[in-house]
């Protein structure tokens, strides 16, 4: 039986190496917010800390919830309601989230992040293991904002190829339409992987215009608006390429309505978006059940988030690439000790109990960009 002492939540603010341009938004730091848990073992009579993050953006530009709403439900309602609760494993832990308030999706799972560390290190149990991981290494894939020039995005593509990379994803805009330089850019690499991502900004004009496309485009992300499945069934039934949503799936009722729908082929799962480790799972069931498929995307969060998506990503060996990108690609300095390093377009499994990290805490009080909350029920 374990029972949460303490919540501690720090906000800090990661400053990107080059600003990242999207449909959506211009990202120059990614704001995150690292969750200190606290656990007692009362069968062992041992304390241990673990560590998540909640991953929600400033803005609702990508999705509803903020980095201010999250905090507000953690605080208000998530946390007290945790303190001194006896929870036999994760999955009730996140049982018990979800039953205490069905929204709040990034609240939910930097709390559940945080619990399977702990519970990682008192059983001495790396994260896949606890997963069921099947693999030691995840090929991994590397996402390209839009640039300034065809030149550039060009040249991102080629440095992106000598480091490796097993599926390179580019991203569009329905703002910023030039279909044809971009499929004359996609041939001139005829043996590389590739994948698009409109972040849900495109007309269905140009959705229909996505059957141009070379065979070596993989997939494209979330074409149309944020919770649209609809139009996206549409789209799919005329497309030969699959589309993969995104914007669009928050928690696991919309992987229903995706699948009853026939929206999509692929699910860009997201464990900050979908609540959780125990969601994220289902979601993989619901999809294994309708011969749909899940791949684990990015959301720009620090080595600590990405540690927990390679564990989730152990568990596919089948899907495509994940959106996990090397340690030096993004941040000028990341929240954790260890290196994640990408080794003929594969990236290692942390093996270590938990999560497998440490945290930096020389960056982590450079990155702070707020008073830390403390709930431990004094």
């Amino acid at each position: 039986m374990y029972q949460i002492q303490s919540i501690r939540l720090i906000p800090v603010a990661l400053p990107l190496l080059n600003h990242f341009v999207t449909a959506q938004a211009q990202l120059v730091k990614r704001p995150l917010t690292l969750v200190e848990m606290t656990v007692w073992d009362t069968s062992a009579n041992t304390m241990v800390t673990g560590y998540g993050e909640v991953q929600s953006f400033s803005t609702p530009n990508y999705a509803s919830e903020t980095q201010n709403s999250s905090l507000g439900a953690i605080e208000k309602w998530l946390g007290p309601h945790l303190l001194g609760k006896s929870i036999v494993s994760p999955q009730e832990f996140e049982t018990q989230l979800e039953q205490k308030i069905p929204y709040y999706s990034f609240a939910k799972a930097g709390l559940a992040l945080a619990f399977w560390d702990c519970i990682g290190k008192l059983k001495k149990q790396s994260l896949a293991q606890m997963l069921g991981g099947q693999s030691s290494t995840v090929a991994v894939g590397i996402a390209i904002g839009q640039q300034d020039t065809w030149t550039n995005t060009t040249e991102a593509v080629i440095s992106a190829i000598e480091e490796g990379y097993s599926r390179i994803k580019l991203k569009i805009s329905g703002q910023d339409w030039h279909l044809n330089e971009l499929i004359e850019l996609i041939n001139h690499f005829p043996n590389q992987n590739f994948s698009l991502d409109a972040n849900a900004s495109l007309s269905w004009e140009q959705g229909i215009a996505l059957q141009k496309l070379p065979q070596n485009v993989n997939f494209v992300e979330q074409p149309f608006a944020n919770g649209d499945f609809i139009e996206h069934a549409h789209l799919q039934k005329k497309l030969t390429i699959p589309l993969s949503l995104d914007e669009s799936v928050n928690q696991l009722t919309d992987v229903r309505t995706m699948i009853a729908c026939h929206s999509a082929q692929l699910l860009t799962l997201k464990i900050g978006k979908i609540g959780g480790l125990l969601a994220a799972q289902k979601a993989i069931e619901l999809l294994k059940q309708s011969q749909l498929q899940a791949w684990v995307g990015g959301m720009f969060t620090s080595g600590l988030g990405r540690s927990a998506d390679l564990a989730l990503a152990s568990c596919l060996p089948n899907a495509y690439p994940a959106d996990i990108s090397d340690t030096n690609r993004y941040f000028q300095y990341d929240l954790i000790q260890e290196k994640l390093t990408v080794q003929q377009g594969n990236i290692a499994v942390p093996q270590k109990p938990g999560l497998g990290i440490r945290i930096n805490w020389r960056n982590v009080s450079k990155a702070q960009c707020s008073s830390e909350i403390k709930i431990n029920g004094t």
